[in-house]
């Protein structure tokens, strides 16, 4: 009697080639090119806030992608002790309003927060206040989104390509 080879069982030969397109990098300069020239063509105050607004996006990305990246390949490859309550507890972040976290973070580290209202000397300076408050709030809010994203990535990862790759890292 054959019995029947589940997709556990069946190892591929090779990976398939994850290569980028050789049109990948021609396409990033053409974008770049046009963001250059619908910056160029727009006035100073508009101008100003499109830079703001790319230096708050580069500012939250710069913390929110390593730490999510970190806890979303922790929580989906890796079996931590205490896993799941710490996917539970990520994914109740997702939930939360983005409003609520900036009022949190405004009441803790903020100008009349409870960490600026125990500093003692004349000069009180808080450490949430204009453009490192701003990022710093929204680098964290973006964790939990990050992390989602790619522990289902790294989830989708069949477990004989991952050995495989640990194979040839080896040689």
């Amino acid at each position: 009697k054959r019995m029947a080879m589940t997709d556990s069982d069946r190892m591929p030969v090779a990976a398939p080639s994850l290569r980028r397109p050789k049109y990948s990098i021609f396409l990033a300069i053409v974008l770049v090119a046009i963001a250059g020239a619908a910056v160029s063509m727009v006035d100073a105050r508009s101008r100003g806030l499109l830079l703001n607004t790319f230096r708050l996006t580069a500012g939250a990305l710069a913390i929110a992608v390593p730490i999510g990246a970190f806890l979303g390949i922790v929580l989906a490859r890796t079996d931590v002790w205490g896993r799941r309550a710490a996917g539970v507890l990520v994914g109740s972040l997702l939930l939360v309003p983005q409003y609520l976290v900036a009022a949190a973070w405004q009441a803790g580290f903020g100008i009349e927060g409870w960490q600026t209202a125990l500093q003692t000397g004349e000069i009180r300076e808080p450490w949430l206040d204009g453009w490192r408050g701003a990022i710093w709030v929204h680098g964290c809010a973006g964790v939990p989104w990050v992390a989602l994203f790619v522990g289902l990535a790294a989830r989708a990862i069949p477990r004989p390509w991952e050995e495989l790759a640990l194979l040839d890292l080896s040689a």
